[in-house]
């Protein structure tokens, strides 16, 4: 299971405390599906988890618009192609909750680890300047 750590940290404290909150929030799903008689379904977890994935990028969007980020139009692009994938998973998905949660939580970490961190360098670049 993936934790938090440095790492994905995109220089922003808000967005890094949402991202973090992200991780707990799979992490304590997580548990609550290994405990017995715990019965979360795939349509539970997508439907609790995208709710604060797209305050999350609302908030994101505004903080790279407030730093002139010149790739804006291609990272919200990329927000709005995740946010209808997990609309069709809501509506359409045959997977298990825990496929699921793997799922978001290996697409969060790449998208911090690619998308997010150039953002996070541009921010670097007009501090320096």
């Amino acid at each position: 299971m993936q934790q938090w750590s440095s790492e994905y940290s995109v220089g922003n404290e808000l967005l890094d405390a949402h991202h973090h909150v992200f991780f707990e929030m799979v992490t304590e799903l997580r548990d609550d599906l290994e405990k017995e008689h715990k019965d979360i379904d795939a349509h539970t977890i997508i439907a609790f988890l995208s709710d604060y994935i797209d305050m999350h990028f609302h908030v994101e969007e505004q903080y790279m618009t407030a730093i002139g980020f010149p790739e804006l139009s291609k990272h919200t692009v990329v927000h709005h192609q995740f946010a209808e994938h997990v609309n069709g998973l809501l509506h359409h998905s045959t997977q298990s909750a825990s496929e699921v949660l793997n799922f978001m939580q290996q697409w969060l970490i790449q998208h911090i680890l690619c998308e997010d961190k150039l953002y996070y360098l541009h921010a670097q670049r007009q501090l320096h300047k």
